[in-house]
């Protein structure tokens, strides 16, 4: 049955009412992608070739530094159109996808295969129900992550079912923390999400940024250049921002993984790997403000898994246990 409440876009987003022409930058990385060290990966050949990721998120608009279809697929189910008549989406979307071309910015993985999902209507805001279906399409799809920087704090039984469904099958929903600076937001506290906290260039976590013992890694949130609807871009703020980086990193993990092992990473592996090597950040040790600590893209081939220590294994098994 559907339910009455909404979900949507985290509260206090904040996006620049100015844009950033994209004639005016040469393709290059911008601060939040170095911080996260995925062009070294990049240097290795690594971009997220061949692994399907999705986006449940206010829609799909064409953009020169984003694929276009039929190489992005469209899901839609509450919203016959798939336009995104927000900017929220395009936005997040293009920290993952924005293309290696000759202007604008470079993604943190601009060959992943992306699966556009509309969830949320322009003013950013859906209903769990079909968000839910939406997770259900994409885990069907293949998809390996989805970037989920919406929530409630209202808990969805329908989008709970969807979320551990899709990591009972293979995939892993990464989700933003929320920026009311209070407990962190559902979906992002469920045990089988990825629950992402933003920082800014300096690495500090945001005083917007929710904080809780479910928070999982930190990632850049603060004044991120990205795409946006009117073919250009504009710097956001939000931990809508910081979830899109993990999804990348794990979309690069993936397709490393894969070449390692001939199979894709469980979810479970995918947030070992997290956990292992995030650098730590603030407070010595997991903490509530940026859990295990900044996220970041670490080479795996020709290594042994860290990912897959018994220590890693066992320091998420007991923080789960007593999350």
């Amino acid at each position: 049955m559907q339910e009455q409440h909404k979900i949507g876009i985290p509260t206090d987003f904040k996006v620049g009412s100015e844009p950033i022409y994209r004639s005016l930058i040469n393709q290059r990385y911008n601060w939040n992608t170095l911080m996260v060290q995925a062009d070294k990966i990049h240097a290795q050949g690594i971009y997220g070739d061949g692994v399907k990721w999705g986006i449940v998120d206010s829609g799909y608009i064409e953009h020169p530094d984003l694929l276009k279809l039929p190489q992005t697929q469209i899901v839609t189910v509450e919203f016959p159109d798939p336009t995104d008549n927000n900017g929220h989406g395009t936005h997040a979307r293009g920290i993952v996808e924005m293309q290696v071309n000759d202007a604008g910015f470079i993604g943190i993985a601009p060959k992943g295969i992306p699966h556009i999902a509309k969830g949320l209507g322009g003013d950013g805001s859906g209903s769990p129900y079909f968000i839910a279906k939406c997770i259900d399409i994409l885990v069907e799809k293949g998809c390996k992550v989805i970037n989920l920087s919406l929530g409630s704090d209202s808990d969805s039984p329908e989008l709970t079912k969807a979320i551990n469904n899709a990591f009972d099958n293979g995939c892993l929903c990464v989700c933003a923390a929320g920026n009311s600076g209070g407990k962190v937001i559902h979906p992002a506290r469920l045990s089988k999400a990825v629950a992402v906290a933003a920082v800014d260039g300096n690495k500090v976590v945001a005083d917007f940024s929710c904080k809780g013992k479910e928070i999982d890694v930190a990632a850049p949130g603060v004044g991120i250049l990205s795409t946006w609807i009117d073919g250009e871009y504009r710097p956001a703020t939000g931990t809508s921002m910081a979830a899109p980086h993990v999804t990348g990193i794990l979309v690069l993990f993936c397709e490393m993984f894969n070449n390692e092992h001939k199979r894709f990473p469980t979810p479970q592996e995918m947030i070992d790997y997290l956990h292992a090597n995030a650098q730590d950040l603030g407070i010595e040790g997991i903490d509530t403000e940026s859990g295990y600590g900044l996220a970041l893209a670490i080479d795996i081939n020709g290594q042994e898994q860290k990912p897959l220590t018994e220590k890693c294994t066992l320091l998420n098994l007991l923080k789960r246990i007593f999350s």
